[in-house]
């Protein structure tokens, strides 16, 4: 039995010879002994609807394909849209056969937006009310707040909006987190 620890090519010999006959054959193999390693890409988070980009990159050899938990695409390069915290195992493969250890990317994915908004009320002709906007969740903010009219048009950027309209009026908050969030 033979081991091999280190990586290069080894030439083994066996020579038979059989005494009664003179005679002598001689055979030999050559063992190619490839140490493959990889590096992936560090842990990561991702908004809601967020996009990661998963690299692993082996050494140790020429060429190699990855095999990954998520897809049959060999490629050293994924890109994954996760919903939930979803952790990838990767290892490679060299031209030559030889196997890299398994290795692991977890992405996690942050909560989705939650908008609170102050209800419906109630006013006379010529007064005003605060309407306010709460958000969290998401990466936490700053949150950008878009207050609109009926029509579209926006009547404010902030969390508090003070209407005075002239008739029952129906205004829509818009709340992003400059992320990939709904």
């Amino acid at each position: 039995e033979l081991t091999f620890s280190t990586p290069g090519t080894d030439m083994l010999y066996l020579t038979e010879s059989n005494d009664t006959c003179a005679m002598v054959a001689v055979d030999s193999m050559q063992i190619l002994y490839g140490e493959v390693d990889i590096e992936v890409s560090n842990d990561t988070t991702v908004c809601e609807n967020g996009e990661a980009i998963l690299t692993a990159i082996a050494s140790g050899g020429a060429s190699y394909s990855y095999t990954w938990s998520h897809t049959a695409d060999d490629g050293g390069v994924q890109s994954v849209l996760p919903t939930t915290e979803t952790t990838y195992t990767v290892f490679a493969e060299s031209a030559d056969g030889c196997f890299s250890p398994l290795d692991s990317i977890t992405v996690s994915v942050l909560p989705p937006l939650n908008l609170v908004t102050s209800p419906s009320q109630t006013i006379c002709p010529g007064e005003s009310i605060n309407i306010v906007a709460t958000g969290s969740g998401g990466n936490g903010g700053p949150y950008n707040y878009v207050w609109t009219d009926p029509n579209g048009n926006v009547v404010s950027n902030q969390a508090v909006y003070e209407a005075s309209p002239l008739v029952t009026t129906v205004y829509t908050m818009t709340l992003t987190d400059n992320c990939e969030t709904t």
